[in-house]
């Protein structure tokens, strides 16, 4: 079964999941499953191989496996193009860091105050879009707001405030990213 699993991936996607499990994760990825994954994933190009095959060993057709495989992990992915608010962003990143008791997004000090993301006492400031970028504080987000620019986070900002919570409780984990593609970031613990 892995012989006909390895004639159909490259020897470098191989190394890529075997890396995967050696650090804990990939945990229900026996034979037939690399089968599985390996014939679903066809990409040319290797970021975007190696995210069909994640995306196909997380992403079964059995909604409770799936959650599962996806919770063990911490397994978060975010499509180009996919609809998403900071909010349903943040409820996804909460379902994958259970741990933390839940996370929700709110503003401190009113309309015009800072997003943060809070998970029980504890908070952390998201950055927005131009403050990302310029990796200093000083953008007056009002000022924005009163040019028609609204505020935006980015699934980065979000990933980094949850590992700030993550840290703050005392947990070890950390959400890192994988190499995703053009039109997908792919997040794990």
């Amino acid at each position: 079964m892995r012989r006909l699993a390895a004639q159909l991936l490259e020897a470098e996607d191989v190394a890529f999941l075997e890396a995967l499990k050696g650090v804990g994760l990939l945990g229900e990825l026996d034979a037939d499953e690399l089968l599985r994954i390996a014939s679903e994933a066809d990409a040319p190009d290797t970021d975007a191989r190696w995210v069909e095959l994640l995306e196909a060993y997380y992403q079964i057709n059995d909604e409770a496996r799936s959650a599962a495989r996806q919770k063990a992990d911490s397994y978060f992915i975010q499509r180009l193009g996919e609809p998403a608010t900071a909010a349903s962003l943040v409820d996804r990143l909460s379902a994958a860091q259970p741990k933390l008791g839940g996370i929700s997004l709110e503003r401190i000090g009113g309309a015009e105050g800072p997003l943060v993301l809070r998970a029980g006492e504890h908070f952390c400031a998201v950055l927005d879009e131009n403050e990302e970028r310029m990796d200093t504080d000083e953008i007056d987000l009002s000022t924005l707001t009163q040019t028609g620019e609204v505020p935006m986070v980015t699934v980065r900002g979000l990933v980094r405030s949850t590992n700030v919570l993550l840290e703050r409780q005392g947990h070890r984990e950390r959400l890192i990213s994988l190499r995703g593609d053009e039109t997908r970031e792919v997040y794990v613990r």
